[in-house]
């Protein structure tokens, strides 16, 4: 396991353990005369908020840093601080290159990638995925954080010594948020909580920042999600829910496919689905996945089979093939996880009367 990274399901002790990760970084960011902080494409507020906040970290350093991604944002996070000066590549000669988000390289983008393998600069690795497997210079991941702007956090205030004022407070809440579905899934941890008080007192208007993340979204947005959601497909007694978005839906309701980057917890709301799946058709030969599962399946090791990755309860792929044919691999892949579930002895005794277990 690299210096710093931290398994699934620990507690406080264990998260300790990211300390010399995290001064390691440090050092590295202090002795940079420029630093680029890189995105991944098709972007949330965790990886923008983090990557906002530490390049204002830098900059009150004295240390040059840009922030840098391959793919436009959705609208609805154009109220985050300096988020218009996120740049498409990098300008910089930087000393140093942070991927913040990024569970590998590849998520960067295709462009983005290739340019960070042919620098030849130190990467700091800067992440909370499950399926991150410790790449770069240094590797700064806790795979229990319930965002990765909560390391981000601790490597700005705790390792570079920067107290957050609003701007840097409001980005690190706003990807905590958004990670966290208003703090509301399990990996949500006293920690989290402590370290979004934190940001609140520091400035950050958490009311605001959620009506922005969660209440607010374009009407071509909401005309898409309709079109989808009429279209939603069960199988297996519900226990699979299936979602499918379109080049025609996307026409028909004027919305981009920026759009639809929350619907996959909308669908994940579906009442007793342990799968739920949005397919995106990027083009005649490629399906964009996005799998949310009930905590039964895990979905970063469904997703692990189509080349993606994820965290335990969401996880994402892309499929070189059409919606049809990527629609038939996923869900044997689905249907083949669950049956593994179903014949588990331990599952099967806790769902017996005898016990009074629950299936979940």
């Amino acid at each position: 396991m690299p210096i710093g990274s931290v398994p699934n399901g620990v507690g406080k002790a264990m998260d300790d353990e990211l300390s010399p990760a995290l001064a390691a970084a440090a050092d590295v960011l202090r002795r940079a005369s420029a630093v680029t902080v890189l995105c991944h494409e098709n972007p949330d507020a965790d990886t923008l908020g983090g990557g906002l906040a530490l390049a204002l970290a830098l900059d009150q350093l004295g240390i040059d840093a840009e922030v840098v991604c391959a793919t436009r944002w959705p609208s609805t996070l154009d109220f985050l601080p300096h988020v218009s000066d996120v740049r498409a590549e990098p300008h910089l000669d930087a000393g140093a290159i942070v991927l913040v988000d990024c569970a590998s390289i590849d998520r960067a983008g295709t462009e983005l990638a290739r340019w960070i393998r042919e620098s030849g600069r130190p990467i700091v690795n800067v992440d909370h995925h499950a399926s991150n497997d410790g790449y770069g210079s240094v590797a700064c991941i806790d795979r229990s954080a319930a965002a990765t702007s909560e390391i981000v956090a601790r490597l700005v205030i705790s390792e570079l010594a920067c107290p957050p004022d609003a701007d840097v407070a409001t980005l690190l809440l706003a990807g905590i948020l958004h990670d966290t579905d208003g703090l509301r899934v399990p990996e949500t941890s006293a920690a989290t909580l402590r370290r979004a008080a934190d940001l609140v007192e520091a400035g950050a208007q958490i009311a605001a920042i959620s009506r922005e993340l969660f209440a607010r979204r374009p009407l071509a947005a909401l005309r898409l999600w309709g079109r989808v959601v009429s279209d939603l497909e069960a199988v297996a007694d519900g226990r699979i829910v299936i979602g499918r978005l379109t080049s025609e839906m996307l026409a028909a309701s004027g919305a981009m496919l920026l759009d639809a980057e929350d619907l996959p917890e909308l669908i994940a709301t579906a009442q007793g689905a342990e799968i739920s799946l949005l397919l995106r058709q990027v083009g005649p030969q490629e399906t964009r996945v996005s799998i949310r599962t009930s905590g039964t399946v895990d979905a970063a090791g469904l997703a692990v089979e189509f080349g993606g990755g994820g965290h335990e309860r969401a996880g994402g792929c892309t499929i070189a093939a059409g919606l049809v044919a990527a629609r038939e691999r996923l869900l044997g892949a689905c249907q083949r996880h669950l049956a593994a579930i179903d014949s588990d002895p331990a599952r099967v005794a806790s769902n017996t009367p005898e016990t009074g277990g629950i299936l979940v």
